[in-house]
């Protein structure tokens, strides 16, 4: 767990493959939007939906916790929305990203349909993009309206997408009614690519080695964000680099609280 000050309720949740002597494990993060830096990582050997749920709940148990943005798994509505008794919001990024894929694979790609059809498809694919992209509520509202009315052109294998937003508007949509609710996990995935990122292969020698990474890379990211008082900064600055003196950490954070 980091040592942070009151948290927000505004979080993102994902998972990062490592691999820790020669064997598949997994990073699991819960990050604070606001604050920029994580609450917790653990390292576990499995990403079950109870191991999840158990990481979640054992992190959250007596925190704030209003909004969790994850990617699409199923398992993740259930824990968030009645183990947490937070709002569930879905990363359109990731959302996207997989339809994008069916778009090429299913359609482009195959000979079921005609230029035509592929065309079209393509044009109101690229309208219900867009819905995401608004500026307001009511115009993403207005958007996706006339996707509906359009959807016949959309092939099979992509309707499924629409009807999915259909049913859970508020889900995929509600950055638009709150400000400060996410819409993807980028943030997070950032957070990832500056401390373990994929073209660095993401291998440990143990558990014990991974652990101690994510912890110096943990209390790093808080020092940068400034996000604790100048003699706690202090202190966990010394942690890391022993001779460290206050002159020498302030230009890591704009500001200090």
């Amino acid at each position: 767990a980091n040592d942070l000050p009151a948290l927000s309720g505004i979080y993102t949740y994902d998972e990062q493959y490592l691999t820790i002597n020669g064997f598949r494990a997994y990073r699991l993060t819960i990050y604070d939007e606001l604050l920029r830096a994580p609450v917790a990582e653990t390292i576990v050997d499995r990403c079950t939906k109870e191991v999840v749920r158990e990481f979640l709940t054992t992190v959250l148990e007596d925190k704030p916790a209003h909004v969790v943005t994850t990617d699409g798994r199923a398992d993740y509505p259930e824990i968030i929305e009645d183990d947490l008794d937070a709002a569930h919001h879905r990363c359109s990024f990731h959302f996207l990203k997989n339809g994008e894929k069916k778009l090429r694979k299913t359609v482009f790609e195959s000979v079921r349909y005609n230029n035509t059809e592929r065309f079209r498809g393509a044009v109101v694919w690229s309208e219900f993009k867009q819905v995401f992209s608004e500026l307001s509520y009511e115009a993403a509202v207005r958007r996706f309206e006339g996707v509906l009315d359009k959807i016949e052109h959309l092939p099979k294998e992509l309707q499924t997408f629409v009807t999915e937003v259909m049913e859970n508007f508020d889900t995929f949509l509600g950055h638009l009614r709150h400000e400060a609710v996410p819409s993807t996990t980028n943030n997070l995935e950032r957070y990832y690519e500056h401390t373990k990122p994929t073209q660095i292969k993401r291998r440990f020698r143990s558990v014990d080695h991974a652990r101690a990474f994510l912890k110096r890379q943990m209390r790093l990211r808080t020092l940068k964000q400034g996000l604790i008082s100048r003699e706690r900064s202090l202190a966990l600055g010394r942690e890391l680099f022993p001779a460290v003196s206050m002159e020498q950490l302030e230009p890591l954070s704009s500001v200090f609280s």
